[in-house]
């Protein structure tokens, strides 16, 4: 019987916006079809890669999460979407992301929160700095990045589009050979912005 998943924490892209990066990567795909492109419904930022965990720990990681909210109400924040990117970097890459810019300090409250209720259910605290960024595809082992990709990431269509993240998801990732497949475990509400709230 199993009784692990693999999970992480993260806030996905508000649907319309996920829409048009889909799009865009529909074009990233023409021009590298052999790249492993991130399906449209499952665009988001991580705020934390949990790996294998117990049900229980996931359980627990839910109510720490929950409590925590309910302590320290966030107002969810307004992200916008920087410049494409790669890990390690452009000229081998082999992660294309993009990248957050501008309102930085919102997502990294909710990144701070995340990671207390994460220690408060026994999880390690990352140790790496946040680097907050939606990631669009993965390079397969072995190949190489088309020069004319590159070109195509430049001309990004949605660097600077802006969008608020309303809510910090939960979810397991089974990871199959034609890509993997999420499941919410949790989904848990940011308060929306209301007029005369201070801007992070």
């Amino acid at each position: 019987m199993i009784d692990t998943m693999r999970s992480f924490i993260c806030l996905p892209l508000q649907h319309d916006l996920a829409r048009r990066v889909e799009s865009w990567i529909g074009e990233l795909r023409r021009v590298a079809p052999r790249i492993r492109w991130v399906a449209g419904d499952q665009l988001h930022v991580t705020l934390k890669f949990l790996g294998e965990v117990s049900f229980v720990t996931v359980a627990e990681l839910a109510r720490h999460l929950q409590e925590e909210l309910a302590r320290t109400p966030l107002t969810a924040p307004e992200v916008v979407l920087g410049s494409p990117g790669a890990f390690p970097h452009l000229r081998d890459p082999r992660t294309l992301w993009l990248g957050i810019k501008d309102k930085l300090e919102g997502v990294r409250r909710v990144a701070e929160l995340v990671e207390n209720a994460a220690v408060a259910a026994g999880i390690s605290r990352e140790n790496r700095p946040f680097s907050p960024h939606v990631t669009l595809g993965r390079v397969r082992t072995g190949e190489d990045c088309p020069v004319a990709l590159l070109d195509t990431l430049a001309r990004s269509p949605v660097t600077g589009s802006p969008w608020v993240a309303s809510q910090i998801l939960l979810l397991k990732s089974e990871l199959r050979p034609q890509g993997p497949r999420y499941e919410t475990m949790g989904e848990f509400p940011l308060r929306l912005p209301r007029r005369g709230d201070p801007k992070p």
